[in-house]
């Protein structure tokens, strides 16, 4: 979903013999481009997606969930749509924005992924589902927030990089690239020290840029649950 804060990670992904794909939920055309229609701005936007998949290795699937134009508010159709997705791939791990993002329509997306699995677990499936929760410009984790560290190596953020340069009609806007780089270094500076040594040990030597995670495993309702819950409060996830 968002290229800008994982790219590294799933491009690492893509060359471990894992079939990736990236699910673009919304068309983006109520997105600031100038001088373009709504049709011409998705158009822009889904060409931008698949020079990113390119990059990255993945394939992508544009889904255009109705929620986007109806206030985030979520219907059977949205979690159909997901639904269908997550058995035609036959997915079983699924990276997310976090329960805490303040973007609106990231929040809805999240909500009706969960929404989505919840439905599969009720209709009696075995699977267990691997949630990675991520963090974003508008959603930075605090300590306690995130509980996976992803280290890929160096050419998988160069990769990150282009994914996110072809997306021109969003960094023309906000220099989304600028953000995720400094948000890499930021961890890779600190998460060492921070989380793995303790503060004042000496840290492990880790790559100069990392990704961090909320990670779960949820194979019930229940479990489901708990982070509908913390999204309905716009609370981030916890580590317990």
């Amino acid at each position: 979903y968002q290229r800008r804060v994982r790219g590294a990670t799933l491009s690492f992904l893509c060359t471990q013999n894992n079939s990736v794909t990236t699910a673009v939920c919304t068309t983006g055309h109520r997105s600031y481009i100038p001088d373009t229609t709504p049709e011409e701005r998705i158009k822009i936007r889904e060409k931008e997606a698949r020079e990113e998949s390119a990059v990255l290795g993945t394939n992508v699937r544009f889904l255009a969930l109705p929620l986007y134009d109806k206030g985030g508010n979520i219907s059977d159709d949205d979690l159909s749509i997901i639904v269908k997705l997550i058995k035609d791939t036959d997915a079983s791990v699924f990276f997310l924005p976090q329960t805490g993002d303040t973007h609106a329509t990231h929040r809805a997306v999240c909500q009706a992924i969960l929404l989505s699995i919840q439905k599969l677990i009720g209709e009696g499936t075995n699977k267990t589902f691997e949630l990675y929760m991520y963090e974003g410009p508008w959603s930075i984790f605090g300590k306690g927030n995130y509980n996976t560290i992803c280290n890929p190596p160096a050419e998988h953020f160069a990769k990150k990089m282009t994914a996110i340069g072809v997306h021109a009609s969003q960094i023309d806007r906000t220099p989304y690239g600028v953000a995720a780089e400094s948000l890499a270094l930021l961890r890779g500076a600190l998460v060492p020290e921070q989380d793995l040594a303790g503060f004042g040990a000496n840290p492990p030597k880790l790559n100069e840029r990392l990704e961090v995670y909320f990670h779960s495993s949820v194979k019930t309702s229940s479990e489901v649950a708990k982070f509908l819950n913390f999204l309905d409060s716009c609370q981030p996830p916890r580590v317990f």
